[in-house]
């Protein structure tokens, strides 16, 4: 059974260019990792400062181990 990761995420004033960068750089190294399937993020047109990032992955452990990755943290 595969696993959906949401993630809310509420961007500071000034710096949606530079969080958008990080998010498209995680999703890109994510592509790489013993589990995922997809990816995609939404943001709400009313206030664009919101945005929801859903990921699939094979399993819970599979997330776990993207979770707890160097190369994630380091980005």
């Amino acid at each position: 059974m595969s696993l959906k990761v949401l993630i809310r995420r509420k961007l500071p004033p000034g710096q949606r260019d530079e969080i958008m960068n990080l998010v498209k750089a995680l999703r890109s190294r994510a592509t790489g990792q013993a589990g995922y399937v997809t990816g995609e993020t939404l943001q709400r047109l009313a206030q664009p400062d919101e945005l929801v990032v859903i990921s699939t992955w094979q399993s819970l452990e599979d997330w776990k181990s993207w979770v707890n990755s160097g190369i994630r943290a380091e980005i």
